[in-house]
């Protein structure tokens, strides 16, 4: 995780002043605020990353949603971002077979939901963290994820029982029960959790779960297990904001110094042409 850092109101404020060429701060700063944590989140949990890393992806998906959402599409802002972000990160995956191991806290990897979370495959977390964090709606998720809705519902209901069973063993859940689900309740146990299931199926579950007390004590299971997920905080929203907008204004400084760079050499180049021909044009007239 990022290490504490003294946050100065000028660092927060910076990102007003900043000047980009292609992409509208005031759009980039909205999302950040809004869903900064979330693509924080998703981004950590990968297994071989380092916060220089997560920085630097959390500016290209930006940079790239920003472009994206000012360019004519059907897509809401919010859809758009995590719709980049699942290409962006998904690209990353398969072109970088091979990362440096990254170093974290004991502290924080004793966290045993931190540590079931992390043994989730890359595109369940991902659902589940969207699903979970942001409320996106299944035929959200499918948007992003290009997914059939049978498939977002089969997999979130997957990795919510993964999850169960893992902090069951730990014995951190209100009933410690870790049987499996009875079929119907595991049939619809994710579009009932997400209100996506419609009124003759909702019944139906009812009734069972009025009758089975194993059914009623996993479903309270995961509502608790949820909690736990919303409560989660791998990083504090100022030291985000501080860190994202001090690399931002660092970049952009790069920026200036390669661009007056570029400038300086043209104008070299261009001088020395100029140069040479006058030397032609005074050989010329010799002759």
């Amino acid at each position: 995780m990022v290490p504490e850092a003294q946050i100065s109101e000028k660092t927060l404020t910076s990102q007003r002043k900043l000047n980009s060429l292609d992409i509208p701060v005031s759009l980039c700063s909205e999302l950040l605020q809004k869903h900064g944590m979330t693509l924080y989140e998703i981004i950590w949990f990968e297994n071989n990353i380092n916060d220089t890393q997560i920085f630097k992806l959390l500016h290209q998906i930006l940079d790239r949603a920003c472009e994206q959402i000012n360019s004519p599409s059907l897509l809401t802002p919010k859809v758009s971002l995590f719709f980049t972000a699942h290409h962006i990160l998904s690209g990353t995956k398969k072109n970088t077979p091979n990362k440096t191991e990254k170093e974290e806290s004991n502290t924080v990897f004793s966290n045993p939901l931190i540590n079931a979370v992390r043994q989730l495959p890359y595109e369940k977390r991902f659902i589940y963290l969207l699903r979970t964090r942001e409320s996106f709606s299944y035929r959200d998720l499918e948007t992003i994820s290009i997914r059939h809705r049978d498939e977002i519902s089969s997999i979130l209901t997957e990795t919510r029982e993964f999850l169960r069973i893992q902090l069951s063993k730990e014995l951190l859940l209100p009933f410690s029960d870790n049987s499996e689900l009875c079929a119907l309740t595991y049939k619809y146990l994710s579009p009932y959790l997400d209100n996506e299931l419609n009124a003759l199926n909702i019944m139906d579950i009812e009734r069972h779960i009025c009758k089975c007390d194993k059914c009623l004590q996993i479903l309270a299971n995961h509502q608790y297990i949820h909690k736990q997920i919303n409560n989660l905080q791998l990083i504090s929203t100022l030291e985000l904001l501080s860190h994202f907008w001090a690399e931002r204004s660092i970049k952009e400084s790069r920026n200036k110094l390669n661009t007056s760079g570029i400038n300086q050499k043209k104008k070299h180049l261009k001088n020395r042409l100029h140069l040479f021909s006058k030397i032609w044009n005074f050989i010329w007239e010799k002759k």
